[in-house]
């Protein structure tokens, strides 16, 4: 002993649950840093917790906030595929214009359009309250129906 209470050697079992948890903090940290480097599809959930969401081509410049008028196309699918509506084949095809947080759209395209950057694409997914609820929608949306949502920020107009 040089000092009280220090050794000057010991033995392997001493440490080995320390190696051990050093290997795995290494591991995980490794893995966090590989991902976020290689990988901008990441999935991640809105601030609430209710929409998940995977960025297939993440733009540039500021991103939409709420309050941001914005110029979006979008398709909207059931889980089977079939697609609601789809911007680009309705009308003459313009892209949707809307404030986001206002109720222009539903609830869960204005969450998942929030942090976009203009000439981002997304995909969302959109639990039945942050769709169309226990009501459906006509006869295309029934009731307590989960949304896929393809979101592409055309523009954030102000």
């Amino acid at each position: 002993m040089i000092w009280p209470g220090v050794k000057l050697w010991a033995r392997w079992s001493d440490y080995s649950g320390m190696a051990t948890g050093f290997v795995r903090v290494l591991i995980l940290v490794t893995c966090a840093l590989a991902m976020s480097a290689c990988s901008d599809r990441a999935i991640e959930l809105s601030p609430d917790k209710s929409i998940k969401f995977e960025d297939q081509v993440v733009g540039t410049g500021p991103p939409v906030k709420e309050g941001s008028m914005i110029r979006a196309h979008y398709v909207v699918r059931l889980p089977n595929g079939d697609v609601v509506v789809n911007t680009r084949s309705a009308g003459k095809g313009d892209p949707h214009i809307w404030q986001v947080g206002t109720e222009a759209i539903i609830p869960g395209m204005n969450k998942a359009v929030i942090g976009m950057r203009m000439g981002g694409v997304r995909k969302a997914t959109l639990p039945p309250r942050a769709g169309y609820g226990r009501m459906g929608y006509a006869d295309k949306v029934p009731p307590n129906t989960d949304l896929i949502v393809y979101i592409e920020l055309e523009s954030i107009i102000h």
